[in-house]
């Protein structure tokens, strides 16, 4: 089980230290890194993966996550590559900016087209409440 974060202030990353705690604590042996260190190759090798993700700026990836999001939208990329990935988003928010995690939206929508499945429904996380 991969537990992979975009982070720009260290929310999201804090968020992904602590699930992998938790999860560590129930059995699993998860591995937490920043998307900076994840290339296209390992999360084609992963089972499952879950990210944690912030929103930046107008509704951009941080920028731990860029490069990566750069990989994933390359359009010659071929729309199964993901097929063996099971995977769950959790967006980190805050819904007073009118791109309210637009980066989490966005990356759920990019999985899917290629091939990956869905855990759960994303979870949009809202400063605000």
């Amino acid at each position: 089980l991969l537990v992979l974060y975009g982070s720009q202030t260290g929310t999201a990353e804090e968020m992904a230290v602590h699930g992998s705690s938790r999860l560590a604590l129930a059995g699993a042996a998860p591995i937490c890194k920043s998307l900076s260190e994840c290339s296209l190759q390992s999360l084609q090798q992963a089972e499952a993966a879950v990210f944690v993700v912030s929103t930046t700026g107008d509704g951009e990836a941080p920028l731990t996550m860029r490069r990566f999001w750069m990989t994933l939208r390359k359009r010659d990329l071929d729309q199964a590559c993901l097929a063996n990935l099971s995977y769950a988003v959790y967006g980190c928010g805050d819904s007073s900016y009118p791109k309210f995690n637009a980066v989490a939206r966005r990356l759920d929508i990019r999985l899917q087209a290629l091939g990956a499945k869905r855990l759960c429904d994303v979870v949009l996380g809202d400063e605000q409440s």
